[in-house]
């Protein structure tokens, strides 16, 4: 059995002579690390897309396009032939009018000679999948 001989009373103080230095190297290194995050998501960040009306004459023949490859799918499906043939037109087809539909949602420049040239690049597309349509219906 233990016997308390006396009672001290005894004080602890932490160390402090580092905790000031310790304190300020950990603050300036979380410092750095955010800097350099936010800095790298700034250079990685895309600007935002800028939305302009087409133009008159683009928007025209936008709507025309749009009608033309209507009245392609609707002569595709009324006058070939349902068989292997004709589904492997249709799938054909399909596949170009998907092409012609996506060039339209594609960013349209807004230069007039970059909008001439996109109107002409999707002529010339309509006219691929019209070609193929008209070789293929008798």
């Amino acid at each position: 059995m233990a016997k308390i001989l006396d009672v001290a009373s005894v004080r602890i103080e932490a160390d402090s002579s580092g905790a000031e230095r310790d304190a300020r190297r950990s603050g300036e290194k979380a410092g750095r690390e955010f800097a350099q995050g936010a800095d790298s998501e700034l250079r990685s960040a895309r600007p935002a897309p800028l939305k302009v009306p087409l133009d008159p004459l683009t928007a025209d023949f936008e709507r025309m396009v749009r009608a033309q490859l209507a009245q392609l799918a609707r002569q595709v499906n009324l006058k070939v032939p349902v068989n292997a043939e004709g589904e492997r037109l249709r799938a054909q087809v399909a596949a170009q009018i998907r092409g012609v539909e996506s060039t339209l949602r594609a960013e349209i420049p807004v230069d007039p000679e970059g909008a001439a040239e996109f109107r002409r690049k999707l002529a010339a597309q309509v006219a691929v999948a019209e070609k193929t349509v008209r070789a293929n219906i008798k």
